[in-house]
């Protein structure tokens, strides 16, 4: 069958042992042609993403170069090719790390890393940023928390929400860790700004979905992969504040699959 073409082939109902494979290929070809789509749209957007940068450098280059800018404003136009330059590179730096996330958790070194200590490296990585737009980083994670993960991944997944929360705080962002009733952890940061419009929040781990401040909408996509591949769990919600939250649950069961690996 072709990958291109729908699945339409009737299962075989006999109930034997030639039903069931016949069943398990028509599941496993399901599922190949769902990756399928998935690859070919990840590919087409990326094309996209790629292309937008590009197009905007050569063309500021050639109206330089033809001297169609006034030499007045070829500093502005500099000034957009280099930040146009930024962005395709964090678009491919992104992507290659994207299909890196596939290595399993189990296969990496895993070492205790203390939520708040991270918290607090973070916070102290972006104070500057944070100083100049008037922002200030809350640390309230329970001192005593520790996970047994990547500290690579960990790190990823941290400053990849905080750079997105800096973009829409308002004065504060808040990063809360504590352990809830059913022993789980869970790791939320807040911050106050305008929260996620109508349906938003169903979106914002979509590869390629740009919020209005978004760069290149593969931040929260890239948390998101690597939370899922980790058997974690991640949503986006409205706070108290109406700005937006990300919650991070760890289960219990993480730790006893940790233990037991």
């Amino acid at each position: 069958f072709s990958l291109d073409k729908d699945i339409s082939w009737n299962p075989i109902r006999t109930k034997d042992e030639i039903s069931d494979i016949n069943n398990d290929f028509l599941k496993m070809a399901y599922k190949l042609k769902d990756y399928y789509s998935k690859q070919r749209e990840f590919f087409q957007n990326t094309s996209h993403e790629l292309k937008t940068p590009l197009m905007s450098i050569q063309g500021y280059a050639e109206a330089i170069r033809d001297g169609i800018i006034e030499p007045e404003d070829v500093g502005e136009s500099l000034d957009i090719i280099i930040d146009e330059s930024k962005k395709l590179r964090d678009t491919v730096n992104s992507i290659v790390y994207i299909s890196k996330i596939d290595k399993r958790i189990n296969d990496e070194e895993i070492k205790n890393i203390n939520l708040w200590e991270l918290s607090e490296e973070q916070r102290l990585r972006l104070a500057m940023v944070a100083s100049g737009k008037n922002i200030e980083i809350i640390n309230e994670v329970d001192k005593e928390l520790v996970i047994p993960y990547s500290d690579e991944k960990l790190d990823v997944i941290f400053s990849n929400i905080l750079s997105n929360s800096m973009r829409y705080a308002s004065e504060k962002i808040i990063i809360k860790g504590y352990v809830d009733v059913l022993e789980n952890i869970v790791i939320v940061f807040e911050d106050d700004g305008r929260g996620f419009s109508s349906g938003e929040e169903k979106l914002v781990f979509n590869r390629f979905y740009k919020g209005k401040n978004g760069v290149t909408g593969l931040g929260l996509s890239i948390v998101k992969t690597i939370i899922d591949s980790s058997g974690w769990f991640v949503e986006a919600y409205n706070n108290i504040y109406g700005g937006a939250s990300i919650e991070i649950t760890i289960p219990s069961s993480y730790f006893k699959k940790i233990k037991n690996s």
